[in-house]
């Protein structure tokens, strides 16, 4: 959440969590919303498409910079976060109950990962460190479709593998709704840490 008037906009954390926040509208894993006082007259303004209702970045710093806009903005949940859509899990090794062990992957040769995942939509999104990228989540059986998949076998495909070798950790997150746990996966093709 940050707060734009004419003491916060030329702040550095200002512009930091501004830019925090659009990067993570973008990516579709959070809403972003404005409500404040605009000459004196309630305003509610919404971040889509990398505009605000219309209006850039910089239109809503100036009016802040002069005085004209107070505006809180503020990082909001997607519509599909209910009791009734529980987060996404994804796991290795099988059955969880049975105290499995966890089973590492290591890219680009085990792409797509072979994982296990429950409450996991059709749609959903991919995200890798945090950041969304190209990818998709199926079954691994072909004839199955999400959420439904045999023994919860899944398939997470990431189109562009981090070029950075080592340590990477995957989401998956509902349209509209919750991110799973992280899982962990390498890159590189050799042990932890190559």
């Amino acid at each position: 959440q940050v707060t734009l008037n004419a003491e916060t906009v030329g702040a550095a954390q200002t512009t930091l969590v501004l830019d925090a926040l659009e990067q993570a509208a973008g990516d579709g894993a959070i809403l972003l919303k404005g409500e404040g006082v605009r000459g004196g007259t309630p305003v509610e303004i919404t971040w889509e498409n990398g505009a605000y209702d219309g209006a850039s970045r910089q239109e809503l710093l100036d009016e802040a910079a002069a005085g004209d806009l107070v505006l809180t903005l503020t990082g909001r949940i997607g519509p599909n976060v209910t009791i009734d859509e529980p987060q996404p899990e994804i796991w290795s090794g099988g059955d969880r109950s049975r105290g499995n062990k966890h089973v590492l992957s290591y890219l680009p040769g085990d792409n797509p990962m072979r994982l296990f995942g429950r409450h996991i939509m059709a749609g959903a999104a991919v995200f890798v460190d945090g950041r969304r990228v190209g990818g998709t989540v199926r079954c691994a059986a072909l004839a199955s479709r999400l959420p439904d998949c045999p023994n919860e076998a899944i398939l997470v495909q990431i189109d562009d593998v981090p070029a950075e070798s080592g340590m990477h950790l995957v989401q998956v997150q509902n349209p509209g709704g919750f991110q799973s746990n992280e899982f962990m996966f390498f890159v590189s093709g050799g042990e932890p840490g190559s």
